[in-house]
């Protein structure tokens, strides 16, 4: 199964696509650039604050670690 298959199958909660990707040893950096990917959205899509970008992209990544 390819990324964008997996990533697009974890967005609709599929349940074997989560199976898969959890027996899948190699796939921590697939799941890291999920992270990236939508923490970079959130902080790009974050309207409340009128702090630059790059701040916000970091204040999103500073949210999911929490």
């Amino acid at each position: 199964m390819t990324f964008l298959q997996r990533a697009i199958g974890a967005a609709k909660l599929d349940v074997g696509v989560f199976e898969e990707i959890e027996a899948d040893r190699t796939a921590t950096g697939q799941a890291l650039l999920i992270v990236v990917l939508s923490t970079a959205a959130a902080g790009i899509g974050l309207t409340a604050s009128d702090a630059p970008v790059l701040h916000r992209v970091m204040l999103a990544l500073l949210f999911w670690v929490l």
